[in-house]
């Protein structure tokens, strides 16, 4: 079982290190070093990579197997070591058809003004905590959300962004005036 989730997540970075190759690929590099990987991928976005990081760095301390509240209050303190902006059990307005709704929805982190973080303890991530945090975004209007697993043996993240688009087709407005639902994308 172990090996099982060792080679889906060795699977999943190879996945995502094919998709960065090849987006280098169209920019014209031919000859790329690790480092250079490493280094485009924190420039494409720097606030989640410090996130993971920081929560890498609390897995890598505490192991699994802790009740959730145990790494949040971790990795808050991890947060302020790595001079991270970040606000724990923040109450954020939930919208339905242009009208504010009377409950509020509490994220475990917001990070950088903009980053939903989600935290989780359990042995593996499923569909279900994807569309928690999908449905997070769409209510709060956020882009960007990190799904944070720390009860499996090795740290389980999940990137997920919901609303944006390089594709200009996919973010016009249709004929009719009516916009498209933006589609959530989600990188390991």
């Amino acid at each position: 079982m172990v090996c099982l989730r060792i080679c889906e997540n060795l699977c999943n970075l190879w996945t995502t290190f094919l998709s960065d190759l090849r987006f280098l690929a169209r920019l014209g590099r031919t000859v790329f070093r690790f480092a250079d990987l490493r280094r485009f991928i924190m420039q494409r976005d720097p606030e989640t990579f410090a996130i993971i990081g920081a929560a890498i760095e609390v897995h890598r301390q505490l192991g699994h197997g802790f009740l959730e509240l145990v790494y949040q209050t971790a990795l808050a303190l991890e947060f302020q070591d790595r001079g991270i902006p970040y606000a724990a059990e923040v109450a954020l307005p939930i919208k339905y058809k242009g009208k504010l709704l009377t409950c509020t929805y509490r994220s475990d982190f917001i990070c950088f003004k903009n980053v939903i973080v989600e935290t989780k303890a359990i042995a593996q991530l499923t569909g279900a905590d994807d569309a928690q945090l999908i449905n997070q975004l769409k209510a709060t209007g956020f882009h960007r959300g990190l799904l944070l697993n720390f009860g499996a043996p090795s740290l389980e993240h999940r990137r997920l962004v919901f609303g944006l688009s390089d594709d200009p087709r996919k973010s016009a407005q249709s004929v009719d005036g009516t916009s498209p639902q933006p589609a959530a994308e989600i990188y390991l």
